[in-house]
């Protein structure tokens, strides 16, 4: 049980920060409020450097079996 909660634990944590890091990596720059290109360039590239760390963690996690699995239950019924 304790294996459980921290498996998802630590899938939810990857998933709201890469959540997170796509809708500021996706977001627009505010026209009453304009930052400098340099700012806006520099939150895009952390933002991307953010999503790109949590493919790999996913990744190196679900190697050592330290993320849940998940069922897909249509591809279980085509397996049948």
């Amino acid at each position: 049980m304790k294996r459980t909660i921290a498996q998802w634990s630590i899938f939810s944590t990857l998933f709201l920060a890469g959540f997170m890091a796509f809708l500021i990596l996706c977001g627009e720059d505010n026209p009453e409020q304009p930052m400098s290109d340099t700012v806006f360039f520099g939150l895009k590239l952390a933002a991307g450097a953010v999503l790109y760390f949590c493919v790999i963690a996913g990744k190196y996690f679900n190697h050592r079996g330290l993320l849940p699995e998940i069922i897909n239950s249509k591809k279980d019924k085509q397996e049948d």
